[in-house]
Order: structure tokens, then C-alpha cells, then sequence
């Protein structure tokens, strides 16, 4: 036996690095390009990360009559779409509510900037107090 052992080489290049992101939900991951072309080949030449893979997996066995990957793929990325995007209407329902809030504001009505609550405070009797 040598006295010498061999050490591994550390000064061995990095393996290459990509970053791909996920078509779902836009996550962005560091990976090497053989796991990403696995990923690829496994979703239909789609991108997609852990979690949403779990997810569409879960779609296929949901699925009441059987789905290809790629129909699976693509109802959980329109679910993800919808449950992310807020309603077209909301920004609108925004605006009017901050119209309205000014046009009280500037019409000097004393209701617009009244604080106290439309019925007098009365107090309460507490029951059952030591006299």
C-alpha cells in the first residue's frame, strides 16, 4: 500500500448551469440542460417546475376519462392563469369607489366628513353589578 492516497480532483469545471422557467407558474429555476430536456421530454416539450408537475400529475388522475400529458399541462396552466389574474372589473370597481369617496369630499356636505355614527351612543346597563 502507498502511504499517498489519491484525492479527488476539485479543480474539475463546474457543470453547466441553465436557467429555465416554469410555463405555469413563471418560476424560475437553475438547472443543468439534461434535467431540463428530461423535464421537456416528460411535458410535452414544456418547461414546468416540482410543484407544478405534482399538480398535473394529480390532473391526470382526476381526470374523470383519461388526458394526455399535454392536455394535462394545459388545464392546470389555465387554472393557474385564472386564480392569478384578478378580475376585469375589479380595477374598475376601484376607480368608482375613489370617485365617488373624492366627489363627497369636495362637495363639502357635512355627511362626507362626519366621523361619529348615524345613531346616539347609549349606555348599556351592565347586569348583575355589586351595589
Amino acid at each position: 500500500m502507498s502511504p499517498m492516497m489519491e484525492l479527488p480532483d476539485t479543480t474539475a469545471p463546474a457543470q453547466e448551469l441553465e436557467t429555465a422557467k416554469c410555463e405555469c407558474c413563471s418560476l424560475v429555476e437553475e438547472c443543468t440542460p439534461r434535467y431540463a430536456n428530461q423535464i421537456r421530454q416528460t411535458y410535452g416539450g414544456r418547461w414546468v417546475c416540482g410543484l407544478c408537475g405534482d399538480a398535473i400529475k394529480e390532473e391526470r388522475i382526476r381526470s374523470l376519462t383519461p388526458i394526455s400529458i399535454e392536455e394535462a399541462v394545459t388545464r392546470h396552466a389555465n387554472f393557474y392563469r385564472g386564480i392569478r389574474m384578478p378580475p376585469p372589473e375589479g380595477g374598475e370597481v376601484l376607480v368608482a369607489a375613489l370617485s365617488q369617496l373624492l366627489r363627497r369630499g369636495l362637495s363639502g356636505s357635512p355627511r362626507a366628513v362626519r366621523s361619529s355614527p348615524n345613531t346616539p351612543r347609549t349606555k348599556m346597563a351592565t347586569p348583575f353589578m355589586a351595589t
